[in-house]
């Protein structure tokens, strides 16, 4: 009785893995920082399975504190490496914000790339000099079509900080309960919202649970920061095409 109608976390593993190859990291040339909480050691696992442990840098992997605020050590050993040119977040905004900062003051100049904690334009909001995300790159839930009318009026209302993808999928789930529960009176609360979500055409897309309650999720896209400011997605990937220009 358990159901998702935002994809598995190690979804992005792959996504990240291509986007990532797709930019030119070389084998050999990657560290992998995560948190230890649920999604940074699930997220930064999915990357390193799907990358591969015996292809990362001589810095390799390195595990962190949700509460930690030092990453200068870290840091110090990026620059003092001779092969570590690019690394992945996997980690929230507060969080990478220091990271990046830390890296700056070692002296390493490598490529940073990130899943979607750290993704979106709130990252300018933790930063002392914006520039310091100058082509940093990461993967974000890529919307659906939407049905209804609901997208139109959360653009038209919407909320200070929040995330339309997961907004949406929010309202997704709330609304699917319900009609799972007038649709489907006198079967189980399981079966009612399992038949509820085949081919549900919701504000965040069409949705389908699989035998296990997840859904294949429609992919991410690719986004990077110029470091004045702007935020663009200009690719985009889904487990079935790789990626694509958007």
């Amino acid at each position: 009785m358990f159901y998702r109608n935002v994809p598995s976390d190690a979804i992005q593993g792959p996504a990240g893995a291509d986007m990532m190859t797709d930019a030119g990291v070389a084998e050999g040339a990657l560290a992998v920082f995560g948190m230890t909480n649920d999604y940074g050691a699930g997220l930064a696992d999915a990357v390193v399975d799907a990358w591969g442990s015996d292809k990362l840098c001589d810095v390799g992997r390195y595990d962190y504190a949700e509460t930690d605020t030092d990453f200068s050590a870290v840091a110090d050993q990026m620059a003092a490496s001779t092969t570590c040119t690019a690394v992945y977040l996997s980690s929230y905004i507060a969080d990478a914000a220091l990271i990046i900062e830390a890296l700056n003051e070692a002296g390493w100049e490598g490529h940073i790339f990130g899943g979607d904690g750290p993704a979106g334009e709130g990252m300018y909001d933790e930063m002392e000099d914006d520039s310091l995300l100058n082509g940093m790159t990461v993967t974000q839930p890529r919307a659906g079509s939407s049905f209804g009318d609901f997208s139109e009026r959360y653009d038209a209302n919407a909320p200070s900080g929040g995330i339309k993808a997961y907004d949406l999928t929010t309202y997704d789930g709330v609304m699917m309960v319900g009609m799972a529960a007038v649709n489907h009176n006198g079967v189980s609360a399981d079966a009612g919202i399992a038949a509820t979500g085949n081919g549900y055409e919701g504000a965040s897309g069409v949705i389908n649970f699989l035998d296990n309650g997840d859904i294949g999720g429609n992919g991410y896209d690719i986004c990077s920061y110029d470091g004045v400011d702007q935020y663009t997605c200009s690719k985009y990937w889904t487990a079935e095409g790789g990626v694509a220009t958007a």
